[in-house]
């Protein structure tokens, strides 16, 4: 683990409000932590996160944090996390 990974997952989970609208570019109604473990033994989400647009639309925010040196393999780990959050 990075010696950033655990500073930054607190950042986001302690202002995720405030980050949200300027991650997705839109604003936001409402967000709600949603950190949850996925279906496997190997796989646990960083940050997910429920959040509710102000045009109504609602969605799932899911934030990884990942030294560089790791970051070959996250595409596929980013494919194997949004099937299983689906």
């Amino acid at each position: 683990m990075a010696k950033t990974d655990n500073p930054l997952k607190q950042l986001f989970h302690s202002y995720i409000a405030e980050l949200t609208p300027w991650l997705l570019g839109q604003e936001v109604l409402e967000v709600s932590n949603r950190n949850i473990e996925l279906p496997s033994n190997i796989f646990k989400s960083d940050q997910v996160f429920r959040v509710s647009l102000k045009d109504g639309k609602k969605l799932l925010l899911h934030l990884e944090f990942e030294a560089h040196d790791k970051a070959q393999d996250m595409a596929f780990r980013m494919l194997e996390y949004r099937s299983r959050l689906a």
